[in-house]
């Protein structure tokens, strides 16, 4: 009878312990070692003391990415499988906790579809955008699904976003329900905003440069026992120039930099203090639950930068990201945010709740977890149900786990393969093992649990285990995610440098000899649209196309091929083995078109020039593809234009092709060495071309300029995403089929 007694007793004990209240912290851009309880030398004391009295994890992974990461965290799916940011075949924490008596609130950074307030959040504080100037703000900015204006003085977004938690947590406490309050800094995401105060703190800091600073929290990070003390570390990649070949004057920039990254991190702790202070005089620091994370790793892309002579802690100034640095402060990993090596996905994660967490105080959890895995563990912590319907969406089954285990100091065992994609980046982490491929370059094969930095491939000894990871990889992406099929290609057969065009450039010592040949530049095309295979086996039975273009067309043929398949073989131009051809302006297409053409007979033709014509270019400019609004030249003035691309229309109709001319895509504002408006006049000038020789326009430019800003590669670029893309190939395909169908070859 006693031990029925003792059951009934601890079951009644179970029921009335009051259910946790849950804090979600998420920042962005994040390195792995960017905290002091990671190896950091930023001064973090908040959060390490969170660390002290709670959990580290070494192995929890994200996707790479901001909006994706975001998703896979609320939802506990795949982003792909969630619904991309429409988030239409999911459910959110919000919505899972609420029915379970939660008051829910977010403040901060949204970055995904509608608002928090339509997915759940009862309250929300924050900007819908990706990112936001941390003085002004933006637009986007909205209070609890109302629009909300900036003040003009006083406003910083670091410290906005607790102030007001802390008062949405005033009204949870007012009505006595437990809450869930999420958290999302914009932080230390660019631009490089920092308070004045927080600045000044670290200037000087970071004169010793990125070689030293990575070795000291590599150093670190073995003592303090985060990582083996044996672990292989990888050295600098090539494209990070070592410090002290920077010049005097890059040295000063770059460190200047960095201490706004520890200006900005630091600030987060702070802010976090003062929360923690707030939980502490409510008495509820014992029963939350806190889970702090990051999106993603260090970000590599050194965009434009504006006002680099003015202090930045002036809103007017706009500071970009630095990939040595982003190199350093993802100490000991490999490469960077979208990649999908452990430099861009695993990212510090910090448990505390004193009233729950069952290990020892201070521990360092190797368990390998993901974003996804946050909806079950919550659901289980506050006891609530995960609905398997839910009105207006299609719900997939949850990809995540509970980490019940890890926080009753438990190690877990067979957790399912943790799928990893982003754009042509793939991973996949499966026990012990780590295939991964850059920008669908050849899979690359990691002995996880002995080689955690990825310093040694071994795909080649282990041919079988490359085969069964890759099976699974594709088999999910197909199955589960639910990815498109232009994101599952195989990938490519040949290794090729691993680069990235908004990696930064370190200026060399210019040979006088060599001047005048840098005026002859090739065409730029994005390094991520040329990258993969573009080897074709074409089917006898089919039509033949042929697309010509510019860089934008390249980024878009592949998508056009798989939209194609089946129906038309698609060719394009290539340079060298396996690179496809920048058609270029107009000059290079009439030095280059018979050889294009080829001997080939082609059913459809799909040409475009235009972007490169209209380029200013300057010989004496630094930037790429000599661009130069003030003193350079035109490629080819409107007239000369006209006469070019009517010698090519005659060339291109003598082939007896179906042809298709497919107008020059927008060109946004401040992209370098275009002017806005040019666009619509050298596509005037095409236009009434086409219609005297009577030729169908496929109108990508209307299209383009439809497109959402969260398409382009970023503000400014004439270039776009891989989902920008496939909205360019979709038309594209139409309208060769179109063609096709007029042809008589459909």
């Amino acid at each position: 009878m006693k031990p029925l007694i003792f059951f009934l007793c601890t079951l009644f004990t179970a029921h009335a312990a009051p259910k946790p209240n849950i804090l979600l912290v998420m920042v962005d851009d994040l390195g792995f070692s960017d905290l002091g309880c990671y190896g950091s030398e930023i001064e973090t004391p908040v959060l390490d003391r969170l660390a002290a009295n709670g959990l580290r994890m070494t192995q929890m992974y994200n996707t790479a990415k901001c909006h994706s990461s975001r998703v896979s965290l609320l939802t506990g799916r795949w982003c792909r499988q969630a619904g991309d940011e429409g988030m239409q075949r999911a459910v959110t924490i919000p919505e899972v906790l609420a029915p379970a008596g939660y008051f829910t609130a977010m403040t901060g950074k949204w970055h995904l579809t509608k608002e928090p307030t339509d997915f759940g959040f009862h309250r929300y504080f924050g900007h819908l955008s990706g990112s936001t100037n941390y003085y002004h703000g933006d637009n986007t900015f909205r209070f609890n699904g109302q629009p909300w204006t900036v003040p003009s003085e006083g406003f910083y977004t670091t410290t906005a976003n607790v102030d007001q938690a802390m008062k949405f947590l005033g009204e949870a406490r007012a009505e006595k329900k437990p809450w869930f309050l999420y958290i999302a800094f914009n932080a230390p995401h660019a631009p490089l905003q920092p308070l004045e105060v927080d600045y000044k703190k670290y200037l000087g800091c970071y004169d010793v440069g990125w070689d030293a600073i990575r070795a000291a929290r590599v150093q670190k990070q073995k003592k303090i026992g985060l990582l083996p003390a044996d672990l292989p570390v990888p050295p600098r990649p090539d494209h990070v120039r070592a410090w002290d070949k920077l010049t005097p004057e890059q040295r000063e920039w770059e460190a200047k930099r960095m201490a706004v990254y520890a200006a900005l991190i630091d600030r987060v702790d702070q802010e976090l203090g003062r929360l923690m202070i707030d939980l502490e005089k409510a008495g509820e620091l014992a029963n939350t639950l806190i889970l702090f994370v990051s999106d993603n790793g260090a970000c590599p892309y050194d965009r434009q930068n504006i006002n680099t002579d003015k202090e930045p802690y002036h809103a007017d100034t706009k500071w970009t990201d630095s990939t040595g640095w982003a190199w350093a402060r993802n100490a000991p990993f490999r490469y960077y945010k979208q990649n999908q090596f452990e430099g861009g996905i695993a990212s510090p994660a910090i448990l505390h709740w004193p009233a729950g967490l069952k290990s020892k105080a201070g521990s360092i959890s190797n368990n390998p977890a993901h974003l996804v895995d946050v909806l079950p563990t919550f659901a289980a912590v506050a006891g609530a149900s995960i609905p398997n319907t839910f009105p207006g969406r299609q719900l997939t089954p949850l990809a995540g786990i509970s980490l019940a285990p890890i926080l009753a100091g438990e190690t877990m065992s067979n957790r399912p393969p943790i799928h990893l994609l982003y754009g042509s980046d793939r991973g996949l982490r499966d026990g012990e093992w780590k295939l991964v491929s850059f920008q669908s370059q050849p899979w690359e094969l990691y002995h996880i649990a002995t080689d955690r930095a990825e310093t040694k491939n071994v795909a080649a000894r282990h041919p079988e285990i490359v085969e069964r990871m890759s099976n699974t990889w594709h088999s999910m992406s197909k199955d589960v995610l639910i990815s498109p099929a232009a994101e599952i290609k195989p990938v490519a057969s040949h290794v090729t440098e691993k680069i990235h065009r908004e990696w930064t450039k370190y200026e060399k010592i210019v040979d006088p000899n060599k001047k005048a040949k840098s005026a002859q530049l090739k065409p730029f095309t994005p390094a991520s649209d040329l990258a993969g295979s573009w080897a074709m086996t074409p089917d006898p039975q089919l039509p033949n196309v042929l697309i010509l273009g510019d860089s934008i067309s390249i980024g878009y043929t592949r998508d056009v091929r798989a939209l194609m398949n089946g129906k038309a073989n698609v060719y394009r131009p290539m340079s060298g083995k396996n690179s496809p051809a920048n058609c270029g302006d107009t000059g290079i297409g009439l030095a280059n078109i018979d050889g294009w053409l080829g001997d080939k007979k082609w059913d459809v033709i799909h040409f475009n020039w235009g972007l490169w014509d209209l380029c200013y270019r300057n010989p004496s400019s630094k930037e790429q593809g000599n661009r130069d609004k003030k003193n350079g030249k035109v490629s080819f003035t409107p007239e000369q234009y006209r006469a070019n691309l009517e010698k090519l229309v005659l060339r291109l109709k003598a082939t007896g092709a179906q042809l298709v001319w497919a107008s020059t895509t927008v060109v946004p504002e401040g992209e370098a060495g275009r002017f806005v408006g040019d666009d619509a006049k050298y596509n005037a000038i095409a236009a009434e071309i086409m219609k005297r020789h009577d030729i169908p326009t496929d109108d990508l430019y209307t299209l383009s300029k439809s497109l959402d800003p969260e398409l382009f590669v970023k503000p400014g670029d004439v270039h776009f995403t891989v989902k920008g893309y496939q909205q360019l190939a979709a038309q594209v395909a139409a309208s060769l089929s179109q063609a096709l169908e007029k042809s008589g070859k459909k």
